[in-house]
């Protein structure tokens, strides 16, 4: 707004306006009136250039969240585009930065609450229609004043019942593992199932990313040594200080030990403690001279605080090296499963880590043999068990206690029996939390070609609404058709089980 002030302003106006003018609340305006309101950055569809453009963004938006980088890179991809596509006209109109990126991200399936610590936020989702590529429900997030199951339920069916969506048509439900979540009394589960009405019972399947998180996590905890302790410790100690850090560097640099940051290990992070534990291991000797040289004689003084005596206690404790050693020779036996299911590979993937591979760690090769299912083995008996001298503890673990003369020690001895009890909860829990027996999973092994018709049955029996008895006989009838069918693409176990049906299909 532009005002034109005359000469002669009766009852002060003038120096009223003047005032105004500078006042913080007007500056403050001012300023809000010429910057950009966030609809502009969406605009209208219509032109093919626009609609390029806008694909150009989702698309990338859909990397950034794909490959799990930080969103603060779309500040900066931009400009990058407009230099290396100088002759783009998508590349120039691009404009996507974080803030038109965040809004772009809400098209999701989730339910999560938050961790805030005064005020829980618990997202719905968004589904998108195929066919008709319209979002079959608007994104709805809802301000919650707790956790509990009861009012989280609520608002999930508050946004449900607003767009008119049965709990019926509820096939799955996917949460992570909590007792509010998926608990068999009062959790979202139980009353989800409570509001159906069918014969199809909603079939939840928990996070297996976080139930081998979780294994690992029980299974590691040591009654000697507390390595996640020590590791925590050792970041918090340089983390805020630039002078530690540089007496770190002068060090590592006197063990011939290339600088490298001291990495945080974050207990609810999956795969965080193979590589704090790898990453410790490197560099061990330099951290060891800095921590020895510089507390035990601050120790002697008594002015070094109890963090700092833990970690020295640690670094001289002998064995500690052997629990690193030994965790960073058994923690990739969960990663690699982890790993696994991050790849999305299509193939046939097993739900849990292997039994086997755990088992053969620590029980004789000749009861492995004869047994025809090994989690039915009492693997906790001691007769069926290696000697204590070949227990699994890895290569470089066994070295390392040999050249340090531990072998015939007693806390050695003690690390060995822990070894031995690592497996057996490793074991106890895989059976009691990982879907190892679960019928419908067993049951998905007729989405690869090689399997028979019957392994579709239990599917039909548990998904009633989806496949009707009635349109069995026809796909019976197609199948024996392509058994027969000496034209149709040979199985090859080298190809994705997606590939091999999509080429099916389009013959």
């Amino acid at each position: 707004l532009f005002v034109s002030i005359a000469e002669l302003v009766s009852h002060g106006g003038y120096n009223d306006i003047s005032r105004h003018i500078a006042t913080e609340k007007h500056v403050s305006c001012a300023k809000a009136a010429t910057q950009s309101k966030l609809a502009s950055f969406f605009p209208p569809a219509g032109s093919k250039m626009s609609d390029s453009v806008t694909k150009a963004e989702v698309l990338f938006t859909g990397f950034l969240l794909e490959h799990n980088i930080p969103l603060a890179g779309s500040d900066h991809v931009r400009h990058l585009f407009k230099k290396t596509f100088p002759d783009s006209k998508i590349a120039k109109s691009y404009a996507c930065a974080s803030t038109k990126t965040t809004h772009i991200i809400h098209f999701g399936l989730a339910l999560d609450a938050s961790s805030d610590e005064f005020e829980k936020y618990f997202p719905i989702f968004v589904t998108y229609e195929v066919h008709t590529q319209k979002p079959a429900l608007q994104l709805d997030t809802v301000s919650c004043t707790s956790n509990k199951s009861q009012e989280l339920f609520d608002a999930t069916n508050n946004a449900l019942s607003k767009h008119n969506v049965d709990w019926n048509k509820c096939a799955t439900y996917s949460t992570d593992n909590t007792a509010n979540m998926q608990g068999k009394h009062n959790s979202i589960l139980s009353q989800v199932k409570a509001k159906q009405t069918t014969n199809q019972e909603v079939y939840a399947v928990g996070c297996p990313y976080h139930l081998v998180h979780l294994m690992a996590e029980h299974t590691s905890k040591s009654k000697q040594m507390n390595v996640e302790d020590m590791i925590i410790d050792i970041y918090y100690h340089f983390q805020r200080s630039v002078k530690r850090a540089a007496s770190l560097n002068e060090y590592m640099a006197f063990c011939n030990i290339s600088v490298k940051k001291i990495v945080k290990h974050v207990i609810m992070r999956w795969l965080s403690l193979e590589r704090s534990t790898k990453h410790t291991l490197i560099t061990w000797d330099g951290l060891y001279s800095y921590f020895v040289r510089t507390f035990d004689e601050e120790k002697q003084r008594g002015a070094a605080r109890p963090q700092e005596l833990r970690i020295l206690m640690s670094f001289k404790n002998p064995l500690m090296k052997v629990y690193l050693l030994f965790l960073h020779a058994v923690l990739p036996m969960f990663n690699k499963f982890n790993l696994l299911f991050q790849t999305k590979s299509t193939d046939d993937s097993p739900f849990a880590p292997s039994n086997d591979d755990v088992i053969q760690r620590f029980v004789q090769p000749s009861v492995v043999a004869v047994s025809e299912n090994v989690t039915e083995l009492n693997y906790k008996d001691s007769s069926m068990q290696l000697p204590a001298s070949e227990v699994f503890v890895g290569f470089e673990t066994h070295n390392y206690a040999r050249k340090e003369n531990m072998i015939d020690i007693r806390p050695y001895k003690t690390f060995l029996v822990e070894a031995v009890q690592f497996f057996c909860k490793a074991l106890d829990y895989m059976k009691k939390a990982m879907p190892l027996e679960d019928p419908v999973l067993k049951s998905l092994a007729f989405f690869y070609s090689n399997q028979s018709f019957c392994d579709i049955e239990v599917i039909v029996d548990r998904f009633p609404d989806v496949i009707s008895a009635q349109q069995m006989d026809p796909l019976l009838s197609k199948f024996r058709d392509y058994q027969v069918c000496d034209t149709l693409l040979e199985y090859d176990s080298t190809m994705r089980t997606d590939e091999f049906w999509h080429k099916i299909s389009q013959m």
